[in-house]
Formats: C-alpha cells, structure tokens, sequence
C-alpha cells in the first residue's frame, strides 16, 4: 500500500539565540491510501500532524536535529477500507474508530552555509 501526505504547516522555534533550538510543529492536510491489490480503489481523508523536536548547532555550519511526529488521519468510525467485491466481500483493513495514527521519529544532521 502507498500512502502519501499533503500538508501544510509550519515550525515555531523556541530560541534561536544559542546552540540548541527546540522547536514545535503543526501541519494539516490530506492523507490519501493506494492499495496494490486487485480491484482496490484509493481513498482520501483529512489529517494532521503535531510534534516537536530540537536542534543542536556546536558549530556555526554544521548541526543535529532530533525531530518526533504524530500523524493522526481521521476515518469513519466503523470503515471498511481496501475492500475487494469479487473475492467475497474481503477487505484488506477493517477499522472501528475515529482516528488511524501513527508516529515518527526522525534525526539528522545539518548544513548550513
């Protein structure tokens, strides 16, 4: 299954002035689902996504950066996501709820010039 994200938001950094920057960030926007099984269709829903994160700069071009996300899409309370017709009414993901999540946790390093 593809899934991809189009959202838009922003960061706000806590300080700029020292060596570490911590950070909050927020964006919203669409999540959309491609299945790779036989006779499946795409879906779309709206979703968030709220994390934060910090970066450490010990040199004025190079840095560290430790960033944390959740991701919330939300479905319908009782979705049946996927689902093939012609294999007897099977579906790939049967979900009871109100919000799929997911988290994130990504860390780097970074050039400024």
């Amino acid at each position: 299954m593809d899934v991809q994200y189009l959202h838009l938001g922003g960061t706000y950094l806590f300080d700029r002035s020292g060596e570490s920057q911590p950070y909050f960030v927020a964006t919203i926007g669409a999540t959309r689902r491609e299945p790779s099984g036989f006779d499946t269709s795409s879906a779309t829903f709206f979703s968030f996504a709220a994390g934060g994160g910090y970066k450490y700069f010990p040199d004025k071009h190079l840095g560290f950066r430790l960033d944390g996300r959740f991701i919330g899409t939300f479905i319908d309370s009782s979705s049946n996501i996927f689902c093939q017709s012609d294999q007897g009414g099977i579906c790939i993901i049967n979900a009871a709820g109100k919000i799929l999540y997911q988290f994130e946790i990504f860390a780097g390093v970074v050039f400024r010039f």
